[in-house]
């Protein structure tokens, strides 16, 4: 099974079983804000073309900091969604909660512990970023633990 594990954002951590990163989809100054959706599904286009994912899990989030976060994450959600569907994959989204409690035990963990445990369990990967480390912790979730909790 070809997972590809996403915590979405304008910053947006992705891993599969053998690559990973983080995608700035921020629009440039010259181009709609509109845009990161756009390059968001480009993004999710090279991947599928490169390794044809098979199951999508993404961080479900339900409170965000502000309006806008909440709006872009809907947005993205709305992408990912219709384009799993287009291209027939499972798509399931993760509590927060879930992920941070898989991580490190505590499911009220801060960015920077989450980003520690990524760094000290993921040793082979160099992680970028509390986005990366959670895309890495959910693809852990997702690979490893048969009948992971699912919102």
């Amino acid at each position: 099974m070809n997972i590809l594990a996403l915590d979405l954002g304008t910053k947006c951590g992705w891993a599969t079983n053998d690559v990973s990163g983080t995608w700035m989809l921020k629009a440039k100054t010259t181009e709609s804000a509109g845009q990161r959706y756009v390059n968001f599904e480009r993004c999710l286009i090279a991947v599928h073309k490169s390794r044809p994912i098979t199951l999508v899990v993404y961080e479900e989030v339900h409170a965000h900091s502000g309006v806008e976060a909440a709006h872009v994450f809907g947005g993205l959600q709305g992408i990912l969604q219709s384009f799993c569907i287009r291209n027939k994959i499972e798509y399931r989204g993760v509590g927060v909660q879930t992920i941070k409690k898989h991580a490190t035990g505590n499911g009220n963990a801060d960015k920077k512990k989450m980003l520690s445990a990524a760094i000290e369990k993921f040793k082979s990967v160099n992680v970028v970023d509390d986005n990366h480390a959670d895309a890495l912790w959910l693809l852990d979730l997702a690979t490893n633990q048969e009948g992971f909790a699912i919102c």
